[in-house]
């Protein structure tokens, strides 16, 4: 995989993503050679390739759910490389896998979709949630707010209501795509 736009950072500015020579292994066959990139803030970027190239690797390693065998993975500056996906996911971090579907369970609706991206900002626990009802009020309307204008975003905000299995997969993938583009979430990884 070679340098993904390596004249995007040609300002001073810190991008909000970079890889610094990733190099990737298994079983003796390398996925990943020495891969370098750079992404700005707000910048659209794609990992395109054939099979085997090395994209969900890349992906992966991105998210925490892999451990480079040299490099850094750096979001706004910190390295991140070694810490867990957790942790990655609390920095804002997001991952959408390739699965189309949205959840379908009973009544889940399009809104209930994108709401379950909004799980990192709402950890509430049981005492905080009982002792601070009205701050968890007003973060969950936060979150339903954030939803909505991600759902514009998307071109599917007149669907909110709608069940989705009654979606067109289309419209289902990008619902997938807004449940990782949640409340203060930094980069979306979409696999």
């Amino acid at each position: 995989m070679d340098d993904l736009n390596p004249n995007i950072n040609s300002g001073k500015s810190i991008p909000i993503l970079e890889a610094k020579n990733i190099t990737k292994s298994f079983d003796g066959v390398r996925a990943l050679s020495e891969v370098n990139f750079r992404i700005q803030k707000d910048a659209l970027t794609a990992v395109i390739g054939p099979n085997g190239a090395g994209k969900s690797t890349i992906l992966n390693i991105i998210t925490g759910v892999l451990r480079p065998d040299s490099g850094a993975i750096v979001l706004k500056g910190e390295d991140i490389t070694r810490k867990p996906p957790h942790r990655i996911a609390d920095l804002g971090v997001a991952r959408s896998f390739q699965i189309v579907r949205l959840f379908t369970i009973n009544t889940a609706t399009v809104m209930d979709n994108a709401l379950i991206g909004a799980h990192q900002q709402l950890k509430p626990g049981v005492f905080k949630s009982w002792v601070r009802r009205m701050e968890m009020k007003r973060k969950e309307e936060e979150a339903r707010e954030e939803a909505k204008s991600i759902l514009k975003l998307l071109k599917i905000d007149h669907l909110a209501s709608a069940m989705a299995d009654e979606l067109s997969l289309g419209n289902q993938r990008q619902g997938r795509t807004g449940q990782g583009s949640h409340v203060k979430t930094a980069t979306v990884v979409a696999g």
